[in-house]
């Protein structure tokens, strides 16, 4: 009877911490928002491993894969493919780190979202402020990767390969909600590598 009682609490305790069940297999669901909070379109983000794949309901979809960025089209069954490589010793990755450590203010407010216990974050830039609300036990997080643009230094010096977004905020300079970028589900399935590998039948492109 012990026994069973103590199966019966531990089974209890997975289903409420879903990152204790070990490395993360599976997809988290984003949706995305306009200012009115309106929903414009939706982001499954799928992970084993080392790989990620994203699948946009506007189209297209982009695997992270062996050092890879691949950019996929499905209506013309075409790809195209970038090094995802970032210069963490670079004078504006240094520069951006430094920004970051004075306009990041991190709070001791808690939050769960969907089953995984997140902490509230602020960065300030340009009088605008973005809140968003991390987790930790993923991969890295590469929704915002465009290895050209400063954005994508700033968000990479921001989480650092530690911390993973599941709620992003945008607020203007006078508090008004701009865009809002959330997790609205998840699901542990096993993937199939081939999964984030692009179609033999898919032809490059240049970018």
């Amino acid at each position: 009877m012990k026994k069973l009682v103590f199966l019966l609490l531990l089974l209890s305790v997975t289903a409420l911490f879903p990152q204790a069940a070990g490395p993360f297999e599976g997809k988290i669901i984003y949706t995305e928002y306009n200012g009115d909070l309106v929903e414009i379109g939706t982001v499954d983000y799928w992970i084993k491993k080392d790989d990620t794949r994203l699948d946009f309901s506007s189209g297209g979809s982009m695997l992270v894969t062996n050092g890879m960025v691949y950019y996929m089209m499905h209506d013309s069954k075409t790809y195209s493919s970038v090094p995802h490589l970032l210069d963490i010793d670079s004078e504006e990755y240094k520069e951006m780190k430094l920004e970051i450590s004075r306009n990041v203010q991190k709070f001791d407010q808690k939050r769960t979202l969907i089953g995984f216990p997140c902490e509230r974050w602020l960065i300030r830039k340009n009088d605008e402020e973005t809140e968003i609300w991390v987790t930790k036990g993923f991969k890295r997080f590469v929704m915002f990767d465009d290895l050209t643009s400063k954005e994508s230094i700033f968000w990479h010096a921001v989480l650092q390969d530690q911390y993973f977004p599941l709620e992003v905020t945008e607020y203007d300079s006078h508090g008004n909600i701009k865009s809002r970028f959330s997790a609205t589900g998840h699901e542990r399935i096993p993937l199939d590598e081939e999964f984030f590998r692009v179609p033999s039948k898919y032809k490059p492109v240049s970018k």
